[in-house]
């Protein structure tokens, strides 16, 4: 076992029934006399050990080959020797093995030299002629335990930095200045992290011994300004800002080293448009500050905020005319058979249709946000587009819309068709809501050599440039009076993207003002994963069946079904 497992798991030679150990050591002395003198201190200490394996040496160099070529518990070392004189000794052999720990054997009336040895990091010195038995023996003893808790005391500081080098919340200590009546009357900066450095843009050699109630143009005061929740000032210079900041922090550290009160607080910061959170918490004579960018959590905050006020709203409106409809007729002044009656009927139904379809947005977004794995299959994307239109039929009739559909021939995606109907169904819908009456919806698909891309198009009223990264953020709702006049919880979308990305898709969406919309839809065909098999419709989809306006293959596009459908056909897609 080397030393270095013996710091991390206990030191085997030291027993712990008894006071008796077996250490290794190496004993570095050019003296017969001293080496002598060692030999029979050990041998009359035989009362404190269990054994003991003594090698000895009598010049440096051969004490380097020793240590390289075996292992020992503890070096008992003369810092004159014949190739090598004083404190040089000690580092030059802590160079070649750090982990063994030193006991420094000084001349009579040398003991500065010992003390040296101590600060250059030796464990202990004796002095020669003034050794016991009882005195070497304890001085190893202590030596090995002592170098055993440097190891892990060094080990955890790896640790810590490396927890405060990896960490991407701004971290920094800063050490407590006092007047001679012991009132604080500053912070020094004492330690700052890698994001703390990208924060404050000082690196921890320029801020360290730095104060900080500073001149605005000192590091030390413009270190606080991430931490500070002094507002941005339009026209002010970075050396008031600076001054400021670090005004302003100072004052909130203070309770926390004078009353031992953790402070934290939330600062928004406007050039960088992002919300932080602020921790003090008093360390020592000093304060430990953490800064961490909670932009996210707040945005979070938001939607969950934005959802509860939608599905509020969502709910309860088709809820009271439901209940009222309901009311009315419960009063029985109204016959059912009479007009009056019929339309009270059809509120209730619109209003509880419109409240299952919150219900089932809602329910539909946790299913989605399950780990569950879809149910994927060989899909005939001709027989997904016929499926679409039939669910989406009634409502091109209402809003007087036709679809055209552009489909290569025999073309199949690896999908949950369950799960890519409601895809469809929801870009169709939105398509659907926002398209003006007697217009043309498109349907087509591409294929590249890894993916099948659908492509949905209406003729809206388009998306604005600065909403089309954000439409598919949870309850995002484009800013326009006609799109929140027509309600809906913002969901639709952000579950649209969820299925693509459980299929290993994307989706995006191109877009002009005043024009219309194409969202985009990619599935990876994986083909590697496609079983043979033949296509379920073949036998009831023939050519002939095709209820259509038009069916175009000229410039050679044999194998692509163009068809426009109006409200009042069936139609199919077919293979020819």
């Amino acid at each position: 076992m080397t030393f270095s497992d013996s710091a991390s798991q206990g030191n085997p030679l030291l027993n712990q029934s008894t006071s008796l150990f077996s250490p290794r050591v190496l004993l570095v002395e050019d003296s017969p006399i001293d080496v002598r003198l060692v030999q029979l201190m050990l041998r009359k200490a035989e009362f404190l050990l269990s054994g003991v394996d003594l090698v000895a040496v009598g010049t440096l160099a051969e004490a380097l080959v020793c240590i390289r070529q075996q292992r020992f518990d503890v070096t008992l070392l003369d810092l004159s020797l014949p190739d090598s004189v004083g404190l040089g000794t000690l580092r030059q052999l802590q160079a070649a093995q750090p982990t063994i720990p030193v006991v420094v054997l000084t001349a009579t009336g040398d003991e500065q030299a010992g003390v040296d040895a101590l600060r250059l990091g030796a464990q202990d010195y004796l002095i020669k002629g003034e050794i016991s038995p009882t005195l070497l023996v304890r001085s190893m003893r202590y030596a090995i335990e002592r170098k055993q808790a440097e190891l892990r005391l060094a080990d955890s500081q790896s640790f810590l930095m490396d927890v405060l080098n990896l960490s991407p919340d701004a971290i920094a200590v800063l050490q407590v200045m006092r007047d001679d009546r012991d009132r604080v009357v500053n912070f020094q900066w004492r330690l700052v992290n890698p994001a703390a450095e990208r924060a404050t843009g000082c690196s921890a050699a320029v801020l360290a011994q730095r104060s900080l109630l500073a001149h605005g143009t000192d590091p030390g005061a413009r270190a606080a300004v991430p931490f500070s929740a002094e507002p941005v000032v339009m026209g002010e210079s970075e050396v008031e800002q600076a001054a400021r900041a670090s005004q302003e922090l100072f004052t909130w550290l203070l309770p926390v080293v004078t009353e031992e009160a953790n402070q934290s607080r939330e600062v928004f910061d406007r050039r960088l448009n992002s919300w932080f959170r602020v921790d003090a918490c008093k360390l020592g004579d000093g304060v430990r500050l953490m800064c961490r960018n909670i932009t996210q959590y707040k945005a979070i905050e938001r939607m969950k905020d934005e959802f509860v006020s939608i599905v509020s709203h969502e709910l309860r409106t088709p809820f009271s005319s439901l209940q009222g409809a309901i009311k009315l007729l419960a009063t029985g002044r109204c016959d059912l058979q009479s007009m009056q009656g019929q339309q009270l009927i059809a509120v209730a139904l619109r209003s509880a249709e419109r409240l299952g379809q919150a219900i089932d947005v809602v329910l539909r977004l946790a299913d989605l946000a399950s780990t569950e794995s879809l149910a994927k299959q060989r899909c005939w994307v001709q027989d997904l587009a016929n499926r679409a239109y039939d669910r989406v039929v009634n409502r091109l009739q209402a809003q007087n819309l036709s679809i055209t559909y552009s489909i290569p021939d025999d073309l199949t995606v690896w999908a949950d068709p369950d799960a890519i109907l409601d895809l469809f169904d929801r870009i169709l819908d939105n398509a659907i809501k926002f398209s003006s009456p007697g217009s043309v919806l498109g349907f087509a698909v591409t294929v590249s050599p890894q993916d099948v891309i659908f492509h949905i198009t209406d003729h809206g009223c388009g998306i604005p440039p600065t909403d089309l990264e954000q439409i598919f953020e949870p309850f995002y709702q484009v800013d326009s009076s006609d799109s929140r006049s027509r309600g809906g919880l913002g969901v639709s979308l952000t579950l649209c993207r969820r299925i693509v990305e459980q299929h290993g898709g994307q989706i995006w969406v191109t877009s002009e003002l005043g024009k219309g919309s194409t969202f985009h839809i990619s599935l990876p065909q994986n083909w590697n994963e496609l079983p043979e098999f033949q296509n379920p419709e073949a036998n009831h989809l023939a050519p002939d069946s095709l209820d259509c306006n038009s069916l175009d293959r000229s410039n050679n596009m044999e194998g692509i079904i163009q068809t426009t459908y109006t409200i009042s056909q069936e139609p199919r897609l077919s293979s020819s």
